[in-house]
């Protein structure tokens, strides 16, 4: 049985939204885990008393059924990005699909937050981002997603430290200090290829 893409993208966006497990929504709509289970894993169809009920019980989530083939790169919460290393887009929330013909070669899109970055990138803005598999290489002056394990989620211009073991991350604010962290600290880390820019 295939699994139900478009159903498990719903309810890892709820569960992200709503700080709540698998089971807690199964309860919320009033059937039992396992079912709810059987439908996500395809051996039970999707009804609309269903969908009617999740989109009731979790308004905030944008319960939207489309065709299951979704197309495009996903948009994503920044705060998702973590663990972006040993997971797949279904398995993480995705707050839609974009196709965009000028990051063909970009894996991911996500929402910049705060004011780090700026002027270069404000709040709101949508970058275009491509994973990086090999830690040991840095393009020293361009601008990656770090995921560290001391700080979380950070869009920082990259450049090099005074040593081998270290990276220095510099914000485009200048209220904010450049500070170096040991590779080690890193995560997983994506270039970022560009920006849409929200107005």
């Amino acid at each position: 049985m295939e699994k139900n893409s478009e159903l498990n993208s719903l309810l890892n966006r709820i569960k992200f939204q709503y700080d709540v497990n698998q089971s807690e929504i199964a309860r919320a709509i009033g059937v039992k885990p396992a079912y709810l289970s059987d439908i996500l894993n395809g051996r039970i169809a999707l009804s609309d008393q269903i969908k009617e009920k999740l989109g009731k019980e979790f308004p905030e989530s944008d319960v939207v059924f489309e065709s299951s083939e979704q197309k495009g790169l996903p948009l994503i919460p920044i705060e998702a990005v973590a663990g972006f290393g040993t997971q797949q887009f279904p398995d993480i929330p995705v707050e839609g699909f974009y196709q965009i013909a000028e990051f063909s070669t970009a894996d991911f899109l996500v929402r910049i937050k705060g004011d780090s970055m700026t002027p270069k990138y404000n709040a709101g803005d949508i970058i275009a981002c491509k994973k990086v598999t090999d830690l040991l290489f840095f393009q020293w002056g361009r601008v990656y997603v770090v995921d560290t394990k001391s700080q979380g989620m950070m869009v920082k211009r990259v450049r090099q430290s005074t040593t081998e073991e270290k990276i220095r991350l510099v914000s485009e604010n200048p209220d904010y200090d450049p500070f170096d962290i040991p590779r080690s600290d890193i995560n997983a880390v994506s270039l970022v290829m560009g920006a849409i820019t929200v107005e």
